[in-house]
Formats: C-alpha cells, structure tokens, sequence
C-alpha cells in the first residue's frame, strides 16, 4: 500500500497551528460527510439553549 492508496489522516494539532483553524478543518471534515444534519440540528439546540440563558457569558 503506497503513500496514494492510503486516506489521509486527519490529524488536529493545535500547537502546530491556531486554535480556530484547528476548529475550522474539523467542521469542513464533519461537514463533508453525513453529519450535515445533526450539525445543524445540534447547532439550533446549543443556539436555543444560549438564548433561554441569555445571562451566560463566554
């Protein structure tokens, strides 16, 4: 099996690179395949949540 054959892996390092392009390839890797929806719907849940505890602060 040479270098070609094989599925890249992908591999976060955050000490080799800043923390939002870390996030960022992650969700273009979650995003490419199936788990559109449940993003999305996970997204809506997290953002609804945010909004009923609005005094949260990040």
């Amino acid at each position: 099996m040479n270098q070609s054959d094989k599925k890249q892996d992908h591999v976060f390092q955050p000490s080799s690179i800043n923390r939002n392009q870390v996030y960022s390839n992650f969700l273009k890797y979650i995003l490419k395949g199936e788990n559109l929806r449940v993003i999305f719907y996970l997204q809506t849940r997290v953002q609804n949540t945010i909004h009923r505890e609005c005094s949260v602060e990040f």
